[in-house]
């Protein structure tokens, strides 16, 4: 019974050391669970941007427009005309769906135009966050390497944000 009890315990060792099967699932999983948790903070300092939540509201308002205007002016079904709306912002176009009077065309070639515009303004502007982010997280993480003090660090992190900003 010990022989058995002692290759077991062995054997979930060997699987939970760092090169073991269950050691790189865990490392994985901590990954996955890392990556996540900076999407949050991210995310959750991109929501509070003024320009973020502008964009967004341009956004939802150019769905709607033209969400609308497909329904009145073409006659489609509520689904259809959002998801022609959605194809022709992001320029998808996958052609199964399409504007069949002049007006929707004229239309849509506007809309497109418009809508690329803010749809671009608006993934910038998550990037640009996802950006500073990843300049703080290494500034912090070489500071606190290089025993600066705190105050020294703020500065020269604000520094370092407003050169960022100034490019």
């Amino acid at each position: 019974m010990k022989v058995i009890k002692g290759v077991r315990t062995k054997l979930l060792r060997g699987l939970w050391e760092r090169g073991g099967m269950l050691g790189a699932l865990y490392d994985t999983i901590v990954w996955v669970f890392a990556v996540i948790y900076r999407f949050i903070i991210v995310a959750m300092e991109t929501i509070r941007d003024h320009e973020f939540r502008t964009l967004g509201l341009l956004l939802v308002t150019m769905l709607v427009i033209g969400t609308v205007f497909y329904m009145e002016v073409e006659g489609l079904k509520p689904i259809d005309a959002f998801y022609l709306s959605g194809i022709t912002i992001t320029t998808a176009g996958y052609g199964d769906i399409t504007p069949k009077t002049d007006v929707g065309k004229l239309f849509t070639v506007a809309y497109l135009f418009t809508g690329i515009g803010i749809l671009l303004s608006f993934v910038n502007v998550i990037a640009n966050h996802a950006l500073k982010n990843r300049i703080s997280v290494r500034l912090d993480g070489g500071f606190s390497r290089l025993r600066v003090p705190r105050p020294r660090r703020a500065v020269r992190a604000r520094f370092m944000r407003y050169r960022y900003k100034a490019r």
